[in-house]
């Protein structure tokens, strides 16, 4: 099941009329794909460093190439633990956006460490992190991605987790558990 906010998030995004995906590489990944149907109306461009993740834009994300309040949506979903300075790449978001523009975040909390070639893995947020480091914005709104048994499931190695992922669903339902979390949906106003 997904995310309420994130679907929320998605169907206000889509109001858009340019949304920049800052770290996305190529548009659409990141299980973003499954709503490209609803941002039929928007120019979407992805910027990322690396030229393997084949972005709209190629540029770093501490400096964004945009004037300021160039666009009405920004998506930034699992970029800013690879970000060496993520107070730097909020600030940046905040720049570009709009007044009165979204910007959906995905951040992770409980996590693997998960680095690759083109990018390290720098940071983990919490709830006050994430309410210190988006404090510019309005009406943050924060909702857990999966619950504790599926992120404690999701630290195993392998293919263990998809093996317990039934039964942590399953009591993820009837045992919740707040705060222990993979990560963090976040939807602000600039």
């Amino acid at each position: 099941m997904e995310n309420a906010l994130f679907i929320k998030s998605m169907k206000r995004l889509s109001k858009s009329l340019v949304i920049i995906d800052v770290g996305g590489g190529d548009l659409w990944q990141k299980n973003l794909s499954s709503r490209k149907n609803l941002f039929i109306k928007s120019q979407c461009y992805s910027v990322d460093r690396s030229p393997a993740s084949n972005p709209s834009v190629r540029a770093d994300i501490h400096r964004l190439p945009f004037k300021n309040g160039c666009c009405n949506g920004v998506i930034c979903k699992a970029v800013l633990e690879h970000s060496k300075k993520p107070w730097i790449v909020v600030e940046e978001i905040y720049r570009i956006l709009k007044f009165g523009g979204k910007a959906y975040f995905w951040v992770p909390f409980i996590y693997p460490y998960h680095p690759n070639k083109n990018y390290g893995d720098y940071f983990r947020f919490t709830i006050s992190g994430i309410k210190e480091l988006l404090s510019g914005f309005k009406d943050i709104e924060i909702s857990s991605s999966l619950g504790y048994f599926s992120t404690v499931a999701g630290l195993l190695p392998g293919i263990l987790p998809k093996f317990f992922w039934p039964a942590t669903k399953f009591l993820d339902q009837k045992i919740p558990i707040s705060g222990q979390c993979a990560g963090w949906h976040v939807l602000v106003t600039k």
